[in-house]
């Protein structure tokens, strides 16, 4: 269904009441002759009767208006124009209600937030401000203690060390010993096989002069 030519604007007006005469007059005559206006009228006129509710001291005079015209432009992004109820064929799927559901939520969700006690930024900000300094206070202490408990220990490592230097001195002489024994071994093997070639050299030698 193609879009209607009513004056949207002049809805919201109308349904928030900022009307003169001849402008009201104007829009009745839009929502008589056009039932996708009369279906959008009354969604504007609840969303402003549920604003109306709160005090005027507690909410700004342009709000309302402006609180409102998001649920028009929600709606207008979202999806088609409003359409009088009409019979959806098969495989099709109406979403005008969602979205009316979607931007009536969008509405409730930023007056809840503004205008109730105890869920606005500044309770929020003070809670969550709160919680971090806590929460690194808590953190930092844990850090220290930490840090202090590792001294201790490093303490514990250095006396422990003192205590058995000269252990660590004996065992340090005592391989440095054998050592010294290892490569005197190493060296008197590696004499003994070169003396007991040369012996066997020299007596094969020997028997070579008797024969001759």
């Amino acid at each position: 269904m193609a879009e209607c030519d009513c004056d949207k604007e002049l809805l919201v007006a109308h349904a928030l009441g900022d009307t003169d005469p001849e402008e009201a007059a104007r829009a009745d005559r839009f929502l008589r002759e056009c039932p996708s206006c009369r279906l959008e009228f009354q969604v504007h006129r609840k969303v402003a009767g549920a604003l109306s509710s709160r005090s005027s001291s507690t909410m700004p005079s342009d709000l309302r208006e402006v609180l409102v015209r998001s649920a028009v432009q929600a709606r207008r992004d979202g999806g088609p124009a409003w359409a009088a109820p009409r019979s959806v064929g098969r495989g099709r799927i109406s979403w005008a209600p969602v979205l009316v559901a979607g931007a009536a939520l969008a509405v409730l969700g930023m007056v809840v937030f503004f205008f109730v006690p105890g869920a606005g930024p500044g309770s929020s900000v003070d809670e969550v401000v709160s919680g971090g300094v806590g929460r690194g206070a808590t953190a930092l202490d844990e850090i220290m203690q930490l840090l202090a408990n590792l001294q201790q220990g490093w303490g514990f490592v250095q006396a422990f060390l003192e205590r058995i230097s000269p252990l660590t001195r004996a065992v340090r002489t005592a391989f440095a010993a054998v050592g010294l024994i290892r490569w005197a071994v190493a060296f008197f093997s590696v004499t003994s096989v070169i003396g007991l070639i040369w012996r066997l050299n020299r007596s094969s030698q020997n028997r070579s002069v008797k024969h001759a």
